[in-house]
């Protein structure tokens, strides 16, 4: 094989690498703009769980009053409560002796 033969044939060799890398450089790229995209999709999603959680517990704060979890407290005829008297706020400790307390 003759110096040019061989010359051209490194010269077709080194431009098809070079078309290689250019493809995987493009294909890395495409895969990193996907990984940034699903992130901020992910972020986006997680940010409006956030504020709608916010808003679930504003409202919850607003219509939870002491007397309503003092009925709530009542309602069940079925459990079994043992009634301490408090302080300041006069709610009482309630004690349920067939749940069982993890210490």
């Amino acid at each position: 094989m003759s110096f040019s033969a061989r010359s051209s044939r490194f010269t077709s060799e080194l431009e098809i690498s070079r078309k290689d890398a250019d493809i995987l450089r493009a294909k890395a790229g495409g895969q990193s703009d996907s990984i940034r995209i699903q992130a901020e999709g992910e972020a986006q999603a997680l940010l409006l769980k956030s504020k709608a959680q916010a808003e679930d517990q504003a409202e919850i704060t607003k219509t939870l009053t002491r007397d309503y979890l003092l009925y709530k407290a009542f309602e069940s005829n079925s459990t079994r409560y043992y009634f301490l008297p408090t302080g300041k706020d006069g709610l009482p400790i309630i004690i349920n002796p067939d749940a069982t307390v993890s210490r």
